[in-house]
């Protein structure tokens, strides 16, 4: 994902209805203030341009060609920890039930409270690019003390063989 080592937040938003990614901008503007939106209209536009590694996806669960479903499931295909927000017109529970069973990392549905769902969801994914990269941190400074350690045992190892060798 792109926002390893730096702070602006890079996503898509795959969305066939230019009001929408409008809207979107607009009020997400709101809850980030560094950040770098993709739109694009299909899911096969999306799909081609993961390489781009965003740091999370805005999915609409109706698009035309492929729809929302079946694009998450080939986002999890090639990431499995990409989260992907599905935004729908759909109030149907079983709608939102089939999304989280294909990993969506949460449903929100296209109405007035539907944006601060999203800033609250963005928010959650934040914390969670947060805590991972100070796990990694937090890994490579282990990493460097065991390998200091055992630079410092061979060290010792070695003045042990030598303090042997200088007493026989």
């Amino acid at each position: 994902m792109s926002s390893t080592h730096n702070s602006t937040l890079s996503f898509f938003v795959v969305e066939d209805n230019d009001t929408y990614i409008m809207m979107l901008d607009h009020q997400i503007k709101k809850f980030i203030s560094d950040y770098h939106l993709t739109p694009f209209k299909t899911g096969e536009e999306c799909l081609k341009n993961l390489h781009l590694n965003p740091d999370f996806i805005i999915l609409d669960y109706y698009l035309p060609g492929i729809n929302g479903i079946d694009t998450l499931k080939k986002i999890h295909e090639q990431y499995p920890d990409m989260p992907v927000i599905m935004w729908s017109g759909q109030e149907d529970i079983h709608v939102a039930i089939e999304c989280f069973e294909q990993g969506a990392y949460s449903y929100v549905v296209k109405d007035r409270n539907g944006i601060s769902k999203i800033g609250r969801s963005i928010g959650h994914i934040q914390d969670k690019i947060r805590l991972r990269n100070e796990n990694d941190i937090l890994r490579a400074k282990i990493k460097k003390k065991q390998q200091l350690i055992y630079a410092l045992m061979v060290l010792a190892l070695f003045l042990l063989i030598t303090l042997m060798a200088v007493s026989i």
